[in-house]
């Protein structure tokens, strides 16, 4: 879908005019793409995940196996808020910090499911990184820690450096001199970086005397 995309954003504007009506029917052709592709691709894919939910439990109604899995998930998180599941679970979870592998596993998808979905917003201080000094290459990323004392290294940083059109991203380690807080929402400048700066950013400031984005870039 990327490079479809890529290609009617490429050749759009750029149509031989030497037929001005084939090249008029070729720009509305590519603009009805670009409506239709990424409706029909969010349509399609919301359609293909919840299939694959409802196939779980499958009761022959369709859409009623999916309404038991997200009220069963509901029922369980409202249930996770008692004292003594919390202490089922927190008994469970030591024994499984326990074994090497499957701790290193179940650290992983805990920490990545609690960073988008968690309720405490864990990408919420958006900066800008400079990477080279000489071409003054820049990119967004996010703080995660403020102090690496662990590393023996408290006057760095840990910034996570997310991918465009990824969920994937790295993580790299510099001086706090390298980075420009953005005062702006970590949810916008994470749609900005996702979308590869082509969704627009809101500037709404997290606070009233926050620097301008501008004259950070």
């Amino acid at each position: 879908m990327r490079i479809i995309l890529l290609f009617i954003f490429t050749n759009i504007d750029t149509m031989s005019t030497e037929q001005p009506l084939i090249n008029r029917l070729m720009r509305y052709f590519f603009r009805g793409l670009l409506l239709i592709i990424p409706l029909g691709g969010t349509l399609y894919l919301i359609s293909v995940v919840l299939r694959k939910i409802d196939g779980f439990v499958s009761l022959g109604i369709p859409g009623l196996g999916m309404c038991i899995i997200v009220a069963s998930i509901t029922l369980l998180g409202y249930i996770g808020t008692t004292l003594f599941v919390k202490s089922v679970f927190g008994f469970t979870e030591a024994l499984i910090k326990k074994v090497p592998f499957i701790r290193a596993l179940y650290s992983y998808l805990k920490d990545f499911t609690s960073a988008f979905v968690s309720s405490k917003e864990k990408f919420n201080k958006p900066v800008i990184i400079l990477l080279n000094k000489t071409t003054q290459v820049y990119r967004i990323g996010f703080i995660t820690k403020d102090a690496l004392e662990v590393l023996s290294m408290p006057s760095h940083i840990a910034v996570y450096l997310p991918n465009a059109y990824d969920l994937a991203g790295i993580l790299v380690i510099v001086p706090p001199e390298l980075v420009t807080p953005l005062d702006l929402p970590g949810s916008e400048v994470m749609k900005f970086n996702f979308s590869g700066g082509l969704t627009p950013l809101k500037n709404t400031p997290t606070k009233a005397n926050g620097p301008d984005l501008d004259a950070t870039a």
